[in-house]
């Protein structure tokens, strides 16, 4: 269960287990729906806060490059992964009622596998932000190294982490979302974890239940071949070409019974 070989794990179980994305999808739908539609910002009462109140609707409701809806659906990913990121990028704005100001151009969703570290302050207490590959594409089943835990903030110079141009996104400029975050763990945890004994027994049951009905429609395949031909075989030091035909037979029996070839040549 820990990164980035798991974030492999929580989407092949997702995409594979029609349980596991029949629940997913069915609460991320409401999810979706709660805060697409609900009331956003409210104001106070005061002039300032019905201002600020405007303004961040506003913001929500016309970005410059994607929707509210398209970011409200990349965040609910926590709920597969067990944490979800996306980029505050701003812009300043020439149009419109706020031309002139400081407004959202979009919400930018990263990529969970993209995470290379999580930068915390010197006493580990405080997450400061997180490090990306510079290869959003690199690898599309990670290994372990390309992910380096959790780093000192201070020690980004020494790592040449800016150098080799690693891409930081310090905490002010994402929001990041977490499910079930104990400990204050920036990864979040997964529900996934808990199905995953579940899940491995299901899809083992359905390969079997796979070859049961196989073995049922077709019959069970029977081979006969002399009883010199294997005690032979059982010695393959003394009779070596006995032991290989007799492997080989077996394989092309075995080929023969699940439908990967069609006739055996004795």
């Amino acid at each position: 269960s820990t990164l980035p070989k798991a974030l492999c794990t929580y989407q092949a179980m997702y995409e594979n287990n029609e349980a596991i994305s029949t629940s997913i999808d069915t609460t991320n739908r409401f999810v979706v729906k709660a805060l697409y539609n609900g009331k956003w910002v409210a104001p106070t009462g005061s002039n300032a806060g019905k201002l600020a109140a405007d303004f961040l609707n506003y913001n929500c409701r016309n970005l410059s490059y994607g929707t509210w809806l398209e970011f409200i659906k990349s965040s609910c990913s926590d709920l597969i992964n067990g944490f979800s990121i996306s980029n505050i990028v701003t812009e300043v704005r020439n149009y419109g009622e706020y031309s002139g100001m400081r407004c959202l151009k979009k919400l930018s969703p990263r990529n969970q596998r993209t995470i290379y570290g999580w930068l915390w302050n010197k006493n580990f207490t405080e997450l400061k932000g997180v490090v990306q590959k510079p290869n959003v594409r690199q690898n599309k089943n990670p290994t372990t190294r390309d992910f380096i835990g959790n780093v000192n903030f201070n020690d980004l110079t020494s790592l040449n982490l800016r150098r080799q141009q690693y891409p930081v996104i310090q905490s002010y400029q994402m929001l990041h979302f977490r499910h079930d975050p104990l400990d204050n763990n920036p990864e979040g945890q997964s529900p996934l974890v808990k199905c995953f004994d579940a899940h491995c027994h299901k899809t083992l049951l359905e390969e079997h239940s796979v070859i049961g009905i196989s073995k049922d429609f077709a019959g069970m395949l029977v081979v006969r071949v002399p009883s010199e031909l294997i005690e032979r075989a059982n010695n393959p030091t003394d009779y070596p070409n006995e032991a290989i035909e007799y492997q080989n037979l077996q394989t092309d029996a075995a080929n023969l019974q699940n439908g990967k070839s069609s006739f055996i040549l004795l």
